[in-house]
């Protein structure tokens, strides 16, 4: 008898929640409730992961098949791309980690959940028009699905003190400071500034008089990484662009050199698509952007 696929779940705690429904919010353009064929296409491939990887991910999630992700679906979907961007695997059919385990949350190319959560604040919730005051209605005033942090009040005073959308409490994408910090999605291949001056300190030593780094000074370095030589071709190729000229300049050595860390010590699959990550593509265009300002000046 064939064995029976895993049927994974994922239920998020409660600081999470807002963020996965927020996130299919966004996917869910078509306000079906669900996800089918290209919409979903389009919204996992943002993760930036290989497109083998996404069609497994899919496999594991819509269990049993039935071709879409429904949000439970969908939450085991996100969960999924998260560990595969951190590195993980599942350890079991929840998808929990294990105790102790800290991990990125998911990134989603073109995602910006604070303006997301921003949106919906902005739209109030719909209020339920105040019923005829009957004495057997004044104990149990009826609330709208859409206010659930509001606090009960005889319908008296619901009447009396009508709510301005200015007022109302955010109780579904409200966090604490700390908690938006952890859930606000970060792309896993970003570079801080300390860790892009640590490799350009590198840089003069393979740079050449002219203030590049060649073809074979960076395979004298990146093979160190124990990277295949298609790897790298797919690391200087990434790095040398905007316009590609078969050279480095110091930031596009720098961005090699990320790539190569992210790859081999973060564990983050090689980025699909033949594009730079958002911030990477950012800090390149700036970067040029500067240097073209400099020459102006």
């Amino acid at each position: 008898m064939a064995q029976q696929p895993v049927q994974y779940t994922y239920n998020p705690p409660p600081q999470e929640l807002p963020f996965y429904d927020a996130l299919f919010q966004q996917a869910d353009k078509s306000k079906s409730g669900y996800l089918s064929g290209q919409t979903a296409v389009e919204f996992l491939s943002s993760s930036k992961l290989p497109m083998d990887l996404l069609k497994t991910i899919w496999s594991m999630a819509d269990q049993p098949p039935s071709n879409i992700l429904d949000k439970p679906k969908f939450y085991v979907a996100v969960r999924l791309i998260q560990l595969f961007q951190n590195g993980k695997r599942p350890n079991d059919a929840q998808l929990h980690l294990g105790e102790g385990v800290v991990v990125r949350p998911p990134y989603f190319d073109g995602i910006n959940l604070q303006q997301i959560q921003q949106q919906q604040v902005a739209q109030p919730p719909q209020m339920q028009p105040s019923p005829t005051i009957q004495p057997q209605q004044v104990a149990s005033p009826q609330l709208s699905p859409m206010q659930p942090a509001m606090q009960r009040q005889p319908v008296m005073q619901q009447q009396q003190q009508q709510p301005q959308p200015t007022q109302l409490q955010q109780p579904q994408f409200q966090l604490q400071s700390q908690q938006q910090n952890q859930l606000v999605a970060q792309d896993p291949y970003s570079m801080t500034p300390t860790e892009q001056s640590r490799y350009e300190s590198l840089f003069a030593s393979y740079a050449s008089q002219d203030g590049f780094v060649y073809g074979a000074q960076a395979v004298e370095l990146f093979s160190k990484s124990g990277m295949e030589r298609d790897a790298l071709r797919e690391v200087w190729n990434l790095s040398d662009g905007d316009p590609v000229d078969n050279r480095l300049d110091k930031v596009e050595f720098a961005i090699a050199m990320h790539l190569i860390v992210c790859v081999t010590k973060k564990g983050l699959p090689m980025p699909s698509g033949g594009a730079l990550p958002g911030t990477l593509a950012r800090v390149r265009r700036e970067a040029r952007e500067g240097a073209a300002g400099a020459g102006q000046g």
